[in-house]
């Protein structure tokens, strides 16, 4: 019996596994309409046809009439069948003339296009090569990137010769990442490796540049085997290891390799990953440790707390609480060790820093003061303070284990915190010193606090919400948000006191002055708008009955001041 339309949906709808329902509701009718089909009660309107068939995955011709469109026959050349199948029987019969195929290919046209290894050595070692190039007769039409990457993949580089070419002739740009990949894989000869790796790179500047890229490839694609390659490269020719590819193992976290080409280059005397980067690797690693373990010891270096590092992490709280445990400066280090009575603990960090008299020398604490029965520890504290604040008066070259100052806080978020610049510099006794430690540490607590308070209030008053409310002609509400938002603004950014107008008193009187064309100052038409905004407010959420008017412009201006004091 004769298949129907209704049969081929039927069939076609089971086969993607839809239910009459769901196909009903891809087409936009009813399933009962789907069920008539199927039960040859009707067919589906011509205008349903075309998504109908779209739907089930079939032409149109089939839905109707249920044929298919047979496939077109292509018959392949002998050169076309030999390269595809890297065929060197076939190969044989190929005659080594310049001749082509019925679409105008030469066999080296179909052995580029399927990268016929065999064949392609086969043509190398002919008597003949250009004789399979068909009439271009030159190997360059393909490119040279091209034409390199036949000869390293095929096993035949030490034949370039054959075609007039050398090894050194070859800019190292042409090495493509399929070539980079094969040489730095098990599958490459030791003879390919050797005759790419025998330019002279340490003359050659170009070579140098390559071999960072074989190596950054062999990072990128995690490539073990090829990283050792070229770290037995890099130690042959005494090169060091590129301070950038050691980075790109450390963002990769290839510890072992990373670990195996640091100890090179930092025994060889060149540039290397600095020890505590390494560390935090491996500790990020450690399963049991969790990520604010890993961020805090990162901030630590040689036991002082970095406050920069810190200040990164935007968890209030994590930061609270680290500035409570870890010293910020070096002096702590050593205070921190005499509180703990720790005399052998203390004795070696002052050794380790070069504190202590030694050979005769004058030194910061004469070594017999850390064996008396009784260890004056005030003594030792005073005299390690002088030190440390001697070596920052003189300006010496300070090269310590511990570091002396933080000098990688932003001098114009805490340029107020002495202690933040220099440390030491400007405190006549170590209790002073500590004492502003703490001061510092509680002023850094209050601001992050007050920024928290900030954004918790005012994070959703952006400039898209302001607005989309003076479009809907929410004024009230936008004088009452942006009077919050200012508000907000003066006590987090500006460390401003009091109610909204003691506030805004204290920030309009740092408002400059504007010129009145004359070369007079007169006073910023934004503190009377600023006032006027505030007072706006007031008639509002306090029933106040002041005298005031804001216009719609008044209010943009408004907006658009306190936004900009804010991005400032």
């Amino acid at each position: 019996m004769q298949k129907t339309i209704g049969d081929r949906i039927k069939e076609e709808r089971k086969r993607l596994g839809l239910t009459q329902l769901e196909l009903a509701n891809k087409i936009g009718v009813t399933d009962r309409a789907v069920s008539k089909w199927e039960q040859k009660e009707g067919n589906p309107d011509v205008g349903l046809l075309p998504s109908l068939s779209s739907i089930l995955g079939v032409t149109l011709d089939y839905l109707l009439t249920g044929k298919t469109v047979e496939e077109k026959v292509v018959f392949a050349s002998k050169m076309e069948v030999c390269a595809k199948n890297d065929d060197l029987s076939l190969f044989k019969e190929i005659k080594d003339e310049s001749i082509v195929d019925e679409s105008r290919k030469s066999l080296m046209d179909y052995v580029i296009e399927y990268k016929s290894k065999n064949v392609f050595k086969a043509i190398i070692e002919s008597q003949r090569p250009y004789g399979y190039f068909g009439p271009r007769q030159e190997w360059k039409y393909w490119g040279i990137d091209v034409m390199l990457n036949m000869f390293i993949i095929s096993g035949c580089l030490n034949q370039l010769q054959k075609i007039n070419w050398n090894i050194n002739d070859v800019d190292p740009k042409e090495y493509n990442n399929e070539s980079i990949d094969f040489i730095l894989s098990e599958k490459c000869p030791e003879e390919t490796k050797e005759i790419v790796f025998s330019c002279k790179a340490v003359k050659n500047p170009k070579w140098q540049d390559i071999y960072k890229e074989f190596m950054n490839r062999a990072i990128d694609k995690n490539n073990s085997f090829g990283i050792d390659i070229m770290f037995k490269l890099y130690e042959s020719l005494s090169l060091a290891i590129p301070l950038d590819s050691l980075k790109k193992m450390l963002e990769k976290e290839m510890t072992d390799k990373l670990l195996e080409g640091n100890k090179y280059n930092t025994e060889n005397g060149f540039v290397h990953i600095e020890k505590k980067e390494i560390e935090v690797l491996v500790m990020k690693q450690d399963e049991s440790k969790t990520p604010e373990e890993v961020f805090i010891f990162s901030c630590i270096d040689n036991g002082i707390l970095q406050i920069e590092k810190l200040l990164t992490c935007n968890n209030t709280k994590l930061i609270e609480k680290t500035l409570g445990i870890y010293p910020v400066t070096a002096y702590e280090v050593f205070n921190n060790l005499a509180e703990k009575k720790d005399v052998k603990g203390l004795f070696r960090l002052c050794i380790d820093n070069d504190l202590v008299a030694s050979y005769g020398q004058a030194g910061t604490v004469d070594a017999s003061e850390f064996t008396k029965s009784t260890v004056d520890y005030d003594k030792i504290l005073k005299a390690i303070f002088k030190r440390l604040e001697d070596d920052l008066t003189n300006r010496s070259s300070y090269s310590r284990h511990i570091p002396i100052c933080q000098s990688q806080v932003p001098n114009d978020i805490y340029i107020r915190d002495q202690i933040m610049r220099n440390c030491h510099s400007g405190f006549s006794t170590p209790n002073e010193l500590l004492v502003k430690v703490s001061e510092c540490k509680a002023e850094i607590i209050s601001d992050l606090k007050l920024q928290d308070d900030k954004n918790r209030t005012t994070g959703d008053l952006t400039a898209e919400y302001f607005e989309n409310q003076m479009k809907a002609g929410n004024y009230e509400i936008v004088v009452v948000k942006l009077c919050t938002k200012l508000e907000a603004i003066l006590k987090a950014d500006f460390k401003k006191e009091g109610d909204l107008k003691a506030m805004l008193d204290s920030y309009c009187k740092d408002i400059p002055d504007d010129d009145d064309g004359w070369g007079y100052p007169v006073e910023s038409p934004m503190v009377n708008l600023l006032n006027k905004l505030r007072m706006k407010r007031n008639n509002i959420v306090h029933a106040e009955q002041n005298k005031v008017d804001l216009t719609k412009e008044e209010l943009q201006k408004c907006i658009k001041y306190i936004l900009d004091i804010e991005r400032k």
